[in-house]
Protein backbone atom coordinates (compact mmCIF):
# COMPACT_ATOMS: atom_id res chain seq x y z
CA UNK A 1 0.00 0.00 0.00
CA UNK A 2 2.57 2.11 0.96
CA UNK A 3 4.12 1.75 -2.12
CA UNK A 4 1.56 2.70 -4.57
CA UNK A 5 0.79 5.66 -2.70
CA UNK A 6 4.78 6.75 -3.30
CA UNK A 7 4.15 5.91 -6.54
CA UNK A 8 1.32 8.30 -7.27
CA UNK A 9 3.18 10.81 -4.88
CA UNK A 10 6.54 10.94 -7.10
CA UNK A 11 3.90 11.25 -10.79
CA UNK A 12 2.48 14.33 -8.77
CA UNK A 13 5.00 15.98 -7.59
CA UNK A 14 6.00 18.47 -10.48
CA UNK A 15 2.19 19.56 -9.60
CA UNK A 16 3.45 20.92 -6.34
CA UNK A 17 5.16 24.12 -7.76
CA UNK A 18 1.94 24.96 -9.61
CA UNK A 19 0.32 23.89 -6.51
CA UNK A 20 2.29 26.73 -4.41
CA UNK A 21 1.50 29.15 -7.39
CA UNK A 22 -1.85 28.16 -6.95
CA UNK A 23 -1.84 29.18 -3.11
CA UNK A 24 -0.29 32.26 -3.55
CA UNK A 25 -2.71 33.71 -6.16
CA UNK A 26 -5.48 32.64 -3.74
CA UNK A 27 -4.13 33.67 -0.33
CA UNK A 28 -3.20 37.38 -1.86
CA UNK A 29 -6.83 37.56 -3.04
CA UNK A 30 -8.44 36.42 0.27
CA UNK A 31 -6.11 39.38 2.00
CA UNK A 32 -6.87 41.92 -0.33
CA UNK A 33 -11.11 40.74 -0.09
CA UNK A 34 -11.15 39.61 3.84
CA UNK A 35 -12.39 36.91 2.78
CA UNK A 36 -10.91 33.39 4.66
CA UNK A 37 -14.02 30.89 3.43
CA UNK A 38 -12.73 31.96 -0.46
CA UNK A 39 -9.39 30.75 0.30
CA UNK A 40 -10.70 27.54 2.47
CA UNK A 41 -12.98 26.79 -0.52
CA UNK A 42 -10.71 26.99 -3.73
CA UNK A 43 -7.47 25.07 -1.32
CA UNK A 44 -9.67 22.46 -0.47
CA UNK A 45 -11.28 22.07 -3.79
CA UNK A 46 -8.48 21.99 -6.00
CA UNK A 47 -6.41 19.81 -3.51
CA UNK A 48 -9.29 17.38 -4.20
CA UNK A 49 -9.31 17.43 -7.83
CA UNK A 50 -4.70 16.74 -7.60
CA UNK A 51 -5.70 12.97 -6.94
CA UNK A 52 -7.39 12.69 -10.36
CA UNK A 53 -4.72 12.96 -12.67
CA UNK A 54 -2.76 10.33 -11.06
CA UNK A 55 -5.06 8.35 -13.06
CA UNK A 56 -4.13 9.87 -16.41
CA UNK A 57 -0.68 8.78 -15.46
CA UNK A 58 -1.79 5.58 -14.80
CA UNK A 59 -3.75 5.19 -17.92
CA UNK A 60 -0.76 6.39 -20.34
CA UNK A 61 1.81 4.15 -18.61
CA UNK A 62 -0.69 0.73 -18.50
CA UNK A 63 0.24 0.86 -14.64
CA UNK A 64 -3.19 -1.02 -13.95
CA UNK A 65 -2.25 -4.12 -16.16
CA UNK A 66 1.63 -3.87 -14.63
CA UNK A 67 0.54 -3.64 -11.14
CA UNK A 68 -1.72 -6.90 -11.59
CA UNK A 69 1.61 -8.67 -12.54
CA UNK A 70 2.93 -7.51 -9.09
CA UNK A 71 1.84 -9.23 -5.59
CA UNK A 72 -1.09 -6.02 -5.50
CA UNK A 73 -4.79 -6.89 -5.05
CA UNK A 74 -6.81 -4.63 -7.34
CA UNK A 75 -8.57 -3.67 -3.67
CA UNK A 76 -5.18 -2.27 -2.86
CA UNK A 77 -4.96 -0.37 -5.87
CA UNK A 78 -8.30 1.20 -5.70
CA UNK A 79 -8.27 1.28 -1.96
CA UNK A 80 -4.78 3.14 -2.38
CA UNK A 81 -6.83 5.81 -4.49
CA UNK A 82 -9.22 6.76 -2.17
CA UNK A 83 -6.41 6.90 0.30
CA UNK A 84 -4.46 9.27 -1.95
CA UNK A 85 -7.27 11.64 -2.24
CA UNK A 86 -8.83 11.74 1.12
CA UNK A 87 -5.20 12.54 2.17
CA UNK A 88 -4.80 15.24 -0.23
CA UNK A 89 -7.92 16.53 0.61
CA UNK A 90 -7.38 16.57 4.70
CA UNK A 91 -3.85 18.24 3.81
CA UNK A 92 -5.77 21.00 1.95
CA UNK A 93 -8.47 21.67 5.03
CA UNK A 94 -5.70 21.98 7.17
CA UNK A 95 -3.05 24.24 5.06
CA UNK A 96 -6.04 26.70 4.23
CA UNK A 97 -7.06 26.99 8.12
CA UNK A 98 -2.82 27.65 8.40
CA UNK A 99 -2.73 30.07 5.89
CA UNK A 100 -6.22 32.06 6.65
CA UNK A 101 -4.57 32.20 10.58
CA UNK A 102 -1.17 33.88 9.27
CA UNK A 103 -3.32 36.40 6.93
CA UNK A 104 -5.24 37.49 9.88
CA UNK A 105 -1.77 38.09 11.58
CA UNK A 106 -0.75 40.35 8.54
CA UNK A 107 -4.15 42.19 8.40
CA UNK A 108 -5.68 44.39 11.59
CA UNK A 109 -9.20 44.47 9.84
CA UNK A 110 -9.06 40.35 9.87
CA UNK A 111 -10.05 38.62 12.30
CA UNK A 112 -9.64 34.76 12.90
CA UNK A 113 -12.64 32.82 14.48
CA UNK A 114 -11.16 29.48 15.36
CA UNK A 115 -14.84 27.67 15.66
CA UNK A 116 -15.95 29.36 12.77
CA UNK A 117 -12.58 28.18 10.39
CA UNK A 118 -12.49 25.04 11.85
CA UNK A 119 -16.48 24.09 10.86
CA UNK A 120 -16.30 25.52 7.52
CA UNK A 121 -12.56 23.86 6.57
CA UNK A 122 -14.58 20.74 8.10
CA UNK A 123 -18.01 21.63 5.70
CA UNK A 124 -15.07 21.65 3.05
CA UNK A 125 -13.37 18.52 3.97
CA UNK A 126 -16.81 16.91 3.72
CA UNK A 127 -17.48 18.06 0.71
CA UNK A 128 -14.46 17.00 -0.80
CA UNK A 129 -15.11 13.81 0.27
CA UNK A 130 -19.06 13.75 -1.37
CA UNK A 131 -17.34 14.91 -4.42
CA UNK A 132 -14.43 12.01 -5.03
CA UNK A 133 -17.10 9.79 -3.48
CA UNK A 134 -19.30 9.93 -6.92
CA UNK A 135 -16.28 10.97 -9.10
CA UNK A 136 -13.78 7.69 -8.71
CA UNK A 137 -16.40 5.24 -9.30
CA UNK A 138 -17.59 7.24 -12.87
CA UNK A 139 -13.96 7.23 -13.35
CA UNK A 140 -13.74 3.27 -13.20
CA UNK A 141 -16.61 2.97 -15.46
CA UNK A 142 -16.03 5.35 -17.80
CA UNK A 143 -12.50 6.16 -17.62
CA UNK A 144 -10.72 9.61 -16.63
CA UNK A 145 -11.31 11.29 -19.95
CA UNK A 146 -14.92 10.70 -20.58
CA UNK A 147 -14.92 11.67 -16.27
CA UNK A 148 -13.47 14.87 -17.43
CA UNK A 149 -16.65 15.80 -18.62
CA UNK A 150 -18.85 14.21 -15.83
CA UNK A 151 -16.95 16.18 -13.39
CA UNK A 152 -18.41 19.11 -14.66
CA UNK A 153 -22.00 18.11 -13.87
CA UNK A 154 -20.81 16.85 -10.24
CA UNK A 155 -20.03 20.50 -9.47
CA UNK A 156 -23.22 22.11 -11.58
CA UNK A 157 -25.79 20.31 -10.27
CA UNK A 158 -25.66 20.50 -6.60
CA UNK A 159 -24.96 24.21 -7.54
CA UNK A 160 -28.17 24.55 -9.34
CA UNK A 161 -30.64 22.67 -7.48
CA UNK A 162 -29.54 24.61 -4.39
CA UNK A 163 -29.95 27.54 -6.64
CA UNK A 164 -33.38 26.44 -7.67
CA UNK A 165 -34.48 25.50 -4.07
CA UNK A 166 -33.47 28.80 -3.12
CA UNK A 167 -35.67 30.50 -5.86
CA UNK A 168 -38.59 27.91 -5.09
CA UNK A 169 -39.18 29.63 -1.73
CA UNK A 170 -38.89 26.40 0.69
CA UNK A 171 -37.43 27.33 3.66
CA UNK A 172 -33.41 26.65 3.87
CA UNK A 173 -32.07 24.66 6.87
CA UNK A 174 -32.06 26.35 10.27
CA UNK A 175 -28.97 26.73 12.30
CA UNK A 176 -30.28 23.84 14.35
CA UNK A 177 -30.72 21.49 11.18
CA UNK A 178 -27.01 21.90 10.03
CA UNK A 179 -25.76 21.49 13.85
CA UNK A 180 -27.36 18.25 13.70
CA UNK A 181 -26.29 17.27 9.86
CA UNK A 182 -22.71 18.59 11.28
CA UNK A 183 -23.31 16.00 14.42
CA UNK A 184 -24.20 13.05 12.06
CA UNK A 185 -22.05 14.14 8.88
CA UNK A 186 -18.61 11.79 10.29
CA UNK A 187 -21.10 8.53 10.01
CA UNK A 188 -22.66 9.53 6.67
CA UNK A 189 -19.39 10.85 5.01
CA UNK A 190 -18.13 6.90 6.37
CA UNK A 191 -21.50 5.45 4.54
CA UNK A 192 -20.52 7.42 1.52
CA UNK A 193 -17.15 6.51 1.33
CA UNK A 194 -17.47 2.62 2.12
CA UNK A 195 -20.47 2.60 -0.46
CA UNK A 196 -18.18 4.57 -3.08
CA UNK A 197 -15.47 2.19 -2.51
CA UNK A 198 -17.50 -0.66 -3.04
CA UNK A 199 -18.78 0.37 -6.22
CA UNK A 200 -15.37 1.14 -7.71
CA UNK A 201 -13.63 -2.10 -6.50
CA UNK A 202 -16.63 -4.07 -8.22
CA UNK A 203 -16.16 -2.22 -11.31
CA UNK A 204 -12.43 -2.14 -11.43
CA UNK A 205 -12.39 -6.32 -10.38
CA UNK A 206 -15.15 -6.43 -13.72
CA UNK A 207 -12.39 -4.39 -15.83
CA UNK A 208 -10.87 -6.27 -18.42
CA UNK A 209 -7.21 -5.24 -18.37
Amino acid sequence: MKSLLLKDMLNLRKYFRTLALFIILYSFISFSMDDLNLLSGMITMFFAMIPITSFSYDQHSNWDLFALSLPISRKDIVFSKYLLSIGFIGTGAILSLLIGYIITMFKDSATFDVKTQLIVAYSLFAIGIVFISVLLPLIYKFGIEKSRIMMLVVFLVPTLIIILLAKSGIPMPTDADLLILLKISPILIGMILFVSFYISYKLFMGKDL
